[in-house]
């Protein structure tokens, strides 16, 4: 699971799981309020694609934290663009350039690449400035 504050840009990803199952996506769900928290952003509103897992446990789980949660429409890629861009980031910019061996790896690997998309990598979306609000080296 990618979650994206679109005005900070800053991204939260679920460790990554062969079989995802209600329980992890309430987990999950859980974490990523609890992180939002943790870093005083606030979430109003939550935006999911239609997946059959998140409907019932992932909605009830943040509506009982009081975010509203909007689904996408059918095959609406344009209206997730952010998260669409995210993901092609990652897949571009680290993950083609690995062979990943299990889980455990491929968790490494995204840690390191949100790392670096945070603290070293420019958006241009924010003006070319860091999400961590560190100036450029």
């Amino acid at each position: 699971m990618v979650h994206l504050n679109v005005a900070t840009r800053n991204v939260w990803i679920s460790p990554s799981t062969a079989k995802p199952t209600p329980e992890w996506v309430k987990e999950q769900s859980k974490a990523i309020l609890a992180y939002a928290s943790r870093e005083d952003l606030s979430v109003d509103l939550v935006t999911r694609d239609r997946d059959n897992l998140y409907r019932k446990v992932f909605d009830e789980t943040c509506t009982k934290q009081g975010v509203r949660v909007k689904t996408l429409s059918y095959r609406s890629p344009v209206l997730n663009a952010y998260v669409e861009r995210f993901i092609q980031s990652i897949q571009v910019e680290c993950l083609d350039h690995f062979l990943i061996f299990g889980e455990p790896h491929l968790d490494y690997l995204v840690r390191e690449y949100v790392e670096h998309y945070h603290w070293e990598r420019p958006h241009q979306g924010l003006d070319n400035r860091l999400i961590s609000g560190q100036p450029l080296p």
